[in-house]
C-alpha cells in the first residue's frame, strides 16, 4: 500500500511538473458587431513574463480585408497616438512606428500599414517559437513567437472582407 502511495504521488508530481511548464505564445478571439451581427477576429500576444503593465501585439482585419497588426506598449494607455518599437531581428534591430488609425470594430489602435505588418508577421513566423526581443522608449521586454503563424492564419481566413 505504501509504495502504491508512493507511485501515486510521483505520478502527481510529474504531472503538475509537466502542465506547469507551458509557455503561453497567441491566441486567437472572435468579436461580434452588436448592430450588424459581423464577427471579426483578432489575435494578441502579451509580452513575456508577470509584469503588471505587460506590452502587447495584436492582429486585425483592415477595411481591404488585409491584416493589420497593433501594438500596445502598456496595458493602459492614454492618450497615446503613436509608439516606435524596435524589435531584434537575428544580429540586427528593426525600427517601426506604430500610429493610431481606426480599425473596424476596435475603435482607435496604434497600428503600421500592410507592408510592415507582412514583415513583422514574417519576423515572428521566421523566429519557430522563439521569443522576440522589443524595446520601446518606455520599456524592454519579450514577445512569444508561438502560434503566431497559426494565429495569423486564422485572423487572414476570417476578415469579413476576405470573405464577401
Amino acid at each position: 500500500m505504501y509504495r502504491l502511495f508512493l507511485a501515486v504521488l510521483f505520478l502527481l508530481t510529474a504531472v503538475t511538473a509537466f502542465a506547469d511548464d507551458l509557455k503561453p505564445g497567441w491566441s486567437v478571439q472572435f468579436h461580434q458587431d452588436t448592430f450588424d451581427r459581423t464577427i471579426m477576429p483578432l489575435a494578441i500576444v502579451s509580452e513575456v513574463g508577470d509584469d503588471f503593465d505587460k506590452a502587447s501585439l495584436g492582429a486585425v482585419c483592415s477595411r481591404s480585408g488585409a491584416i493589420v497588426l497593433f501594438f500596445q506598449p502598456e496595458r493602459f494607455m492614454l492618450f497615446d497616438t503613436s509608439s516606435e518599437v524596435s524589435f531584434r531581428a537575428g544580429q540586427g534591430v528593426v525600427k517601426y512606428r506604430f500610429v493610431a488609425g481606426k480599425i473596424p470594430g476596435f475603435g482607435s489602435l496604434l497600428i503600421v500599414d500592410e507592408a510592415q505588418s507582412r514583415e513583422i508577421a514574417t519576423l515572428f513566423s521566421d523566429a519557430k517559437g522563439d521569443d522576440i526581443a522589443f524595446r520601446t522608449d518606455k520599456k524592454n521586454g519579450l514577445i512569444s513567437s508561438i502560434g503566431a503563424d497559426t494565429a495569423l492564419e486564422i485572423v487572414r481566413e476570417n476578415c469579413p472582407a476576405a470573405q464577401k
